[in-house]
């Protein structure tokens, strides 16, 4: 008898029973509110990049019980200014792009509350500005990323999630290709939404 339950368990139908609470639903769709907080230096010094609220989406996909995939996808914008003396002088605006692909290793997966931790890859395209930056280019970048973040249950297919992502991105202010400095921004991220497995 107890040869013939280990031969059960151990059959393919029975690891899929086993796993099933960790496969039948394997996608995940999030939407969140940001607030998003630029960390702005720039050489030459006198640049500066304002904080901004906005929305953000996301997909998830996990394979294995504790390994996920996600891609997240937002536009934000911001204030950039430029300081003279004690003079802060407003250049414009600019929207920002930037989908970001992270694998994540997720923690107590059999459990109501599910934290997270994820490192990825963050690509930033500025795609519209104004102002006296509408003359002006700010080159497309790739940086890394890394984001905590954690589920909670309220339902069998409905959650409550809190993220917050780091992205070490650093970019350069141009003219007709002649750079004319160089921006750090490094964005920390606090989001805060709810989801759905499917």
């Amino acid at each position: 008898v107890l040869l013939l339950a280990l031969a059960g368990l151990t059959s393919p139908s029975g690891l899929t029973a086993q796993s099933r609470d960790h496969s039948e639903h394997p996608w995940t769709i999030r939407t969140r509110a940001l607030l998003v907080g630029a960390n702005a230096e720039s050489d030459p010094v006198g640049l500066d990049v304002y904080s901004a609220f906005t929305m953000e989406a996301d997909i998830s996909w996990r394979f294995g019980r504790h390994f996920a995939a996600e891609l997240i996808v937002a536009s934000s914008s911001h204030e950039v200014t430029a300081t003279s003396g004690d003079v802060e002088v407003p250049l414009g605006s600019v929207e920002l792009l930037p989908p970001t692909l992270l694998a994540q290793y997720l923690f107590l997966p059999d459990a109501k509350v599910h934290p997270y931790i994820g490192a990825g890859v963050n690509l930033t395209i500025f795609y519209e500005k104004s102002g006296e930056l509408d003359s002006l280019d700010l080159a497309t970048k790739v940086a890394p990323a890394a984001q905590v973040g954690v589920d909670v249950d309220l339902s069998e297919r409905m959650l409550l999630n809190f993220d917050v992502k780091w992205i070490w991105l650093t970019t350069t202010l141009e003219n007709e290709g002649a750079r004319l400095a160089e921006l750090t921004i490094d964005p920390f991220i606090l989001g805060v939404g709810v989801g759905f497995r499917f």
